[in-house]
């Protein structure tokens, strides 16, 4: 049996914090900042010293974590034992996957941090739940990024009372600048700019459709812009450029005739068999699903027209040397490829250590379910995209998961091109990525 000074010697010590982590510790301990951190730079320990900091000190007694269900279930409760200066603090969970009894008992007990969940955020104010915490961690602030969203909803009045708040991200402007506005608000009170949305909208960005749904930055404001931002925000310097390679490819393949021909019916038609398509946004997501080889009738129903894109998956496969992600983004997607390829494996807290230990050759997950935290860099460096992305934050998120410190080879990413729609998604990604790049110029 192990004693736990046996245990105590396993765990690491702060000695191998590295100055760029130490730097953003004092920022984190301070407060009201958002901590910006490419994948694998160890946000993770970085807020957990800060909030030993701060109970230390007693700025704050009672500190809430909201993450993701995956990221709350193992990383943060393992981050904070495996340290040797943070490991003494107490964890409690309160998540969805709990009974309401169960989540109650973790806020109600002596536990110093409680980790609970996005979707839970409603709950925590209709119970009044969020008076029992002064401090406040927001994972991956992205999640938050609407301002009439229910979970910033929930959450907006109860940061404002918190004494300490740190937010934390690796990708703040994937989805545009605008996108900053709740992710400051929730941690910085409004320091940056202000507490109103419509005021900040007009005063830095242009609506560029007739509903205002979406906005562009003004031009001539951009530097001022992300200056303004930078007071509320710490940028943890990019390591990546120590890894091995990042590199992607992107294999041309042919579509079906008749996926061809039903893809240029419906470009002309916005309409196929048991299918009609009212509104643009469904226009483009016909488009999307057809790119994989089928779509989504009137009944929902998936009606595969062509099996070529995952047959191309499978093709490059098996000429690939070393183990697999492949990632899907529709659950028909799913089901034919694992019918195609019955001994892929699905992504799954179980699969995780196997596939860090290299025993499943073909593993397969969605963006979702792998997003920061789930660390897969141990077991391969391939991933293959049967279907192509809108979300920069979703590719970015994803391909970190390879690409990250503990990598040790060349990390290869490959994506398909057959029609149309797979160029308009290209496009608006490396549109996307100028966002992060201005950013970044701004820091």
């Amino acid at each position: 049996m192990s004693t736990s000074s046996d245990h105590s010697t396993k765990r690491r010590p702060p000695s191998l914090l590295t100055p760029d982590q130490l730097t953003a510790i004092e920022h984190a301990t301070a407060g009201n900042k958002l901590v910006i951190a490419k994948p694998g730079s160890g946000k993770t320990v970085i807020a957990a010293t800060a909030i030993a900091n701060n109970l230390a000190s007693g700025r704050v007694s009672k500190v809430l974590i909201v993450t993701t269900p995956k990221i709350a279930h193992s990383v943060w409760p393992d981050e904070i034992h495996s340290w040797r200066h943070t490991c003494h603090i107490r964890t409690a969970l309160a998540s969805g996957a709990l009974p309401a009894k169960a989540r109650l008992e973790a806020i109600d007990s002596d536990a110093p941090v409680v980790i609970t969940t996005f979707n839970l955020l409603p709950w925590f104010r209709s119970h009044d739940l969020f008076q029992h915490f002064d401090g406040l961690i927001i994972d991956e602030t992205t999640k938050l990024t609407s301002a009439g969203g229910k979970h910033a909803s929930s959450l907006r009045a109860a940061a404002k009372k918190m004494h300490w708040s740190i937010g934390l991200t690796g990708t703040p402007v994937d989805e545009g600048p605008d996108k900053l506005y709740m992710q400051l608000l929730l941690v910085d009170k409004g320091h940056a700019f202000g507490t109103r949305k419509e005021s900040f909208l007009n005063s830095w960005f242009y609506p560029t459709d007739f509903r205002q749904r979406n906005w562009e930055l003004k031009p001539h404001l951009k530097d001022d812009f992300y200056k303004q931002a930078h007071q509320s925000i710490h940028v943890v310097p990019d390591y990546r450029q120590d890894l091995p390679e990042l590199i992607e490819n992107t294999i041309n393949i042919s579509p079906t005739p008749a996926l061809q021909q039903a893809y240029n019916h419906f470009l002309k038609t916005s309409s196929l068999t048991d299918m009609t398509s009212p509104t643009a946004g469904t226009d483009t997501q016909k488009q999307a699903q057809l790119a994989c080889g089928f779509y989504y009738d009137d009944d929902e129903k998936a009606r595969w027209i062509s099996e070529f894109r995952i047959q191309a998956a499978i093709d490059l496969i098996t000429q690939t040397a070393g183990n697999v992600l492949v990632v899907y983004n529709y659950i028909p997607e799913k089901e034919r490829f694992l019918t195609l390829h019955p001994t892929a494996e699905l992504l799954t807290n179980e699969n995780i250590k196997r596939w860090n230990n290299r025993e499943i050759p073909v593993m397969l997950l969605h963006p979702k379910s792998a997003g920061h935290g789930v660390e897969l860099q141990h077991g391969g460096s391939t991933i293959i995209w049967l279907s192509n992305q809108w979300s920069l934050d979703n590719k970015n998120q994803l391909n970190a998961r390879l690409w990250r410190r503990g990598q040790k080879e060349n990390v290869y990413v490959f994506y398909f091109r057959a029609l149309g729609i797979d160029d308009r998604m290209k496009t608006r990604l490396i549109e996307k990525s100028q966002h992060d790049t201005d950013f970044n110029k701004g820091a």
